[in-house]
């Protein structure tokens, strides 16, 4: 076991966090088809400010 993974796609980290994290919180599609998850919302944030 890892403390941190770092997940790479095109020589680029896509991710880097805990196995917990990165199983149950990908920041991407790709992340998640990776680890098998298949259920995906489409959505689109509306509203949001930018700092």
């Amino acid at each position: 076991m890892s403390d941190k993974i770092a997940f790479i796609s095109e020589n680029t980290i896509i991710q880097y966090a805990d196995p917990y994290d990165l199983y149950h919180k990908p920041v991407s599609k790709e992340i998640a088809n990776f680890f098998g998850i298949s259920s995906y919302i489409k959505a689109t944030v509306k509203g949001l400010k930018s700092s």
